[in-house]
């Protein structure tokens, strides 16, 4: 099991579990959060919406019932991920907001 806890230079949360089992089954939930706690994005692999076209994979957005498709399976992934974001994003101005 990996469970890293982090606080990114904007002050958003990033929290991420990954567990491999001894039969090979793995399971991972990513949660990135706003400074205030509220949810930016939430991915994970739990097989409860087996609708969305990456099944199991998708990713929880705030406001949205359903999940949406996701290509995020990986910490890497999540690391690419949130630096593109930041690549895009003026910190300074998000780190005030």
């Amino acid at each position: 099991m990996l469970h890293i806890s982090a606080v990114l230079v904007d002050g958003s949360h990033l929290e991420m579990r990954d567990y491999l089992f001894a039969d090979g089954n793995r399971k991972y939930a990513y949660q990135w959060m706003n400074p205030d706690g509220t949810l930016r994005r939430r991915w994970d692999n739990t097989l409860h919406w087996p609708d969305v076209a990456t099944a199991p994979h998708h990713v929880h957005k705030p406001g949205q019932e359903m999940p949406e498709p996701s290509t995020v399976t990986s910490i890497e992934d999540l690391l690419n991920l949130v630096s593109s974001w930041f690549d895009t994003n003026d910190i300074e101005l998000n780190a005030r907001h």
